[in-house]
């Protein structure tokens, strides 16, 4: 994918229980995740109708959320992984989901995951 003349890598991963490990799409010595690149995940949601919902995002620990183009959140976790409970706007069909995360320099970085479920 090509930004403003600038190339990135696009990753098609797949989550069979709504999890990403995200740790191995840059390879390098040692194995953890570089501090100083950020992925986007991104998503399609559908919904049946217009509603009210809440995302539940569990990350390390830095991200900005994105839905239907509107930001809907930034979280910063400084004690490593942890969840959020986000309120959302679903429209009736799909909703495009995005969401921009960076593992930063902590203790643990041998694992960078990120969870999300619509409740």
């Amino acid at each position: 994918m090509t930004l403003e003349a600038k190339e990135y890598s696009v990753h098609n991963l797949d989550s069979k229980y709504g999890w990403l490990r995200l740790e191995g799409i840059y390879q390098q010595r040692p194995p953890y995740p570089r501090t100083d690149h950020s992925i986007y995940v991104r998503a399609t949601l559908t919904s049946g109708a217009n509603r009210r919902a809440k995302l539940r995002l569990a990350l390390d620990n830095w991200a900005i959320v994105y839905l239907n183009g509107q930001q809907v959140a930034v979280l910063d976790h400084d004690e490593e992984f942890s969840a959020a409970r986000i309120p959302i706007s679903l429209k009736q069909g799909d909703n495009q989901l995005l969401i921009k995360t960076n593992n930063q320099m902590i203790r643990d970085r041998h694992l960078w995951a990120i969870h999300c479920a619509v409740e």
